[in-house]
Formats: structure tokens, sequence, C-alpha cells
């Protein structure tokens, strides 16, 4: 819906609850690919998964959180002469008295120990200690372990990178996946154990890798949601209202080990989502929208959950559930706003956790999309301007405007009048249905520019046309 303009300078803002406003350094959108490296994935189609049936008095399992000084204790009924495979995301407690580490155990007397700093094998290889950085948020917002394990051989993966391969000490040893200690506390999540053939290790799955992939943070969630210890949940008749960084024309990449009491709505980009159930799913704004009955969310109301893989782009969107791929498709409308979320929960709650939103840098050696000419702020050789005030109807807490309804921000700053300048800031409206939301922001004069969620106009500015548009 087109809004007339308005002659009144000072009407510059209507149904604007508020706008974040982040001056600086931006990291540059890079691309997508497909290459997931050689981390080990499982895969239900054909893979074998072993369930925890246990863990010790000192350990309570739904996360796994296993007290200071204690060890996990985990039982399964993984055979003694297995090749296996273990991934999940551990967190060490942030003690200062002492410093926080976890042994993982992988065979009888062979396990790895982790602390922020660096690692040791301990009956694995040389046994040195060596300083590492890959472990270096493992008290802030964890790290995903991979382990590969034979009778002979051990192989572990930190977010994606492959930090060592050797073998072991005493080849032959008894299967024994656990925390065999740890010093201040350890939470271990999404934790998987299974054994599977060559197709285990081959998955095209995505998966975060630190080292070559940029990760995006939760920046915030919705009043009705909660985001604490890296646990989303999202009560019933209720969207997340995830809020990232993330471009609005990123190619990207999220996942998340997904549970529902009942039924959920996952969105990828603007007005496209997929409704899962345990029974199946529907597709929501691509060219093959319908249900799909399917077991592949079979076991998503269970504690485990499923783990939930999207790899998005403007064209293009692919789902993975717990390493199978259940979809790749087309979207049916061009150039849709990246919009990853849990856009709603149907009859129940929502719990997601180790979520991963990221983009990629191309290393399978296709070429990238080209770079956006986007300006991007500059320490070195720009000047940066404060906001020195706002006006008496709005606030500016914390790097934050906020600005009520029918008002205008009344930014003040000692930018020079006749200025060539650059202005970046993060705009969220309000969501009133009893009227169109929309916002006027000023950049000269008499000139601004018109923005609601369906299109634009600029005003004083080229042919003031109004353009329907999905970029807002």
């Amino acid at each position: 819906m087109r809004i007339k303009r308005f002659r009144k300078a000072k009407r510059r803002c209507s149904l604007l609850l508020a706008i974040v406003l982040v001056i600086g350094c931006f990291v540059q959108y890079t691309g997508m690919t497909e290459a997931a490296g050689d981390e080990p994935q499982y895969n239900q189609e054909t893979d074998q998964l072993y369930e925890i049936m246990d863990v010790g008095a000192d350990s309570t399992y739904g996360a796994l959180v296993t007290a200071d000084s204690a060890s996990a204790g985990i039982t399964t009924n993984l055979p003694a002469d297995a090749e296996y495979y273990i991934t999940m995301r551990v967190k060490l407690g942030t003690d200062t008295t002492s410093t926080p580490f976890v042994n993982i155990g992988s065979r009888d007397s062979a396990y790895f120990q982790i602390q922020s700093g660096g690692y040791q094998p301990i009956g694995i290889g040389d046994e040195a200690w060596v300083n590492s950085a890959a472990f270096s948020e493992i008290q802030t917002e964890g790290v995903r372990i991979t382990m590969h394990s034979t009778p002979e051989q051990f192989q572990l993966w930190a977010d994606g990178v492959k930090i060592i391969e050797a073998a072991y000490k005493n080849a032959g040893e008894t299967a024994k996946p656990d925390i065999t200690w740890n010093q201040g506390g350890v939470t271990l999540s999404s934790i998987r154990i299974w054994t599977g053939g060559e197709e285990s290790s081959v998955s095209d799955e995505p998966q975060y890798n630190k080292e070559t992939d940029q990760l995006y943070e939760i920046t915030g969630v919705g009043a009705d949601s909660t985001y604490t210890d890296g646990v989303l949940t999202v009560p019933a008749s209720s969207g997340a209202g995830i809020t990232t960084e993330l471009p609005g024309n990123a190619a990207y990449y999220m996942t998340m080990q997904v549970q529902i009491e009942d039924i959920v709505n996952i969105g990828t980009r603007s007005g496209s989502y997929i409704n899962i159930q345990p029974g199946g799913y529907e597709l929501v704004g691509t060219i093959n929208d319908g249900w799909v009955s399917s077991t592949a969310f079979a076991n998503i109301g269970t504690n485990d959950g499923v783990k939930i893989t999207v790899s998005s782009d403007v064209e293009s969107l692919i789902v993975w559930a717990d390493g199978e791929k259940i979809i790749e498709t087309q979207y049916s409308a061009a150039d849709l706003a990246a919009a990853p979320d849990i856009t709603w929960s149907f009859g129940g709650q929502v719990t997601a956790k180790s979520i991963q939103i990221w983009t990629a840098k191309d290393s399978g050696g296709e070429e990238n999309p080209p770079e956006s000419d986007e300006p991007q702020y500059n320490q070195e050789t720009d000047q940066l301007y404060e906001i020195a005030g706002v006006g008496a109807d709005s606030t500016y807490t914390d790097g934050v405007i906020a600005t009520p309804d029918s008002a205008g921000a009344g930014i003040t700053t000692e930018l020079p009048a006749d200025a060539e300048y650059y202005i970046t800031m993060r705009v969220k409206l309000g969501t009133d249905t009893t009227s169109t939301p929309f916002v006027n922001i000023g950049s000269r004069d008499s000139a601004y520019f018109q923005i609601q969620s369906g299109g634009y106009q600029p005003i004083g500015i080229g042919d003031e046309a109004w353009v329907n548009s999905a970029a807002f």
C-alpha cells in the first residue's frame, strides 16, 4: 500500500517502535559453498544411532551436565570393538579459581583433554600438549566436537576443523565414549553416537567451519521467547523473533536441534517457511508448496528432537533432517530477504538448541557471486560522527534509538552541513495492524526515503515513484 507524501519535514516517522544503529566495521559477505569438509555427520538413512541409556550419579541427562571433578559415566549398547562416531556441543564452566578442563574418552585408556587454551591427547599419538585457539570459545558459546574412533585410529574435529588424526598407543581397546573427568563442570548437548558406512563421512550436509565461515550471533528474540545459555524456548502460539546481523541478501546456513510439543513453522526467507510435524512437512513460498508425508521428523517430539539444517540463498532452499537431505527446491519469488527464525509454535512449546547461523566462503573451486559495493566503515581511513542527541520523543540508550508512533527521531551530530557522508543502521518497524507501519529516513533537508514492509518510495530523490519490493 502506498502512503501519501507528507509535506511537513517533522513528520518523519510513523508507527516506528525501534531503530537500531550500529556504526562501525562490518564483516564482508563472501558468498556460499556446498562443500562440507570431511567432518562425519550422522545420516538416519544409512547409520545406526546408539542412545545414551544411563549416566553416572554425578551427572544428569537432558543436556548432559556433569558436576565439577566428576565423570559422566555414559553407558550405551555400543559394541566393544565398534568403529564409531560421536558428535556433541561441549561447554565448560567459567570457574576462575582453577583451570576448567574436560577429558573426553574414546577407548579404554585413551582420552582427549581440552582447555580453552589448547589440548592434549592421552594414549593417542605423541601425547604432547598443543597450544591452540580451536577451543577458545568453549567456556562462552561452546564448541561442536566430532570424534571418529576405530580400534586403531582417532580423529577429532572442532567446529568443523580437523584438529588431530593419530594412532592409539594401545590398539584394539574397547570403545568407550565418555567424559572421563572434568574440572569446573561441563555441559554437553546435541549428542549423537553412531556407527555407519562410508556414507557417514561424505554427507553434503553443511557444517560451520570456524576457519572459513562467518558466524552470526543471535542478538535478540521476541518478548514471548527466551534465549538463555544457547537454548531458545518459544511458547505455544508465538514466534521466536530471532534477530541477527545477517545481511538481507545473504546466502546462509542455519542448523539447530529442534524439539516440539505439536507443530512448528521454521522461517527461511521473508514470507517463506517450512511447517513441520512428526508426520511430515509443508513448504510455503516455494515452487513445490504442499504437504509431504514423511518420517524424517518422526522423532521431533522426543527429548532429543531432530537436527535441522537449512541452506538458503535468494533462489534456492535445501533442508536436511538428521543428516538426510529431504528438500531441494526453488523459491517462488525472487530476492526474498534472509529471515532464519521459528516463525510460529502451534499447540505447545518449541525448544531449539545448538543454533548456528553462518555464511561460508567458497572452498570448492566454484565462482563466488560478485562482492557487494555497499560502503563499510573503516576506522583507519574514515571519520566517525557520534550521535550527540535525539529529540524529546525519542530515547537513545546502549546504541538503540527508540521512537514512538507519529514522531521523528531528531538525531543531532557534528556532521558538516555540506558533508558527503555515509550512515548504516539496523531498522525494525512496529507490528501494529490497525494501519500500515512505515518509516521516513531523511538524508538531506527535504529528501527522505519512505519504507514499508512491501516496498519503498524516495521523496526528493529520482522520479519519486513507489516501488513494490521484498527488500524490506
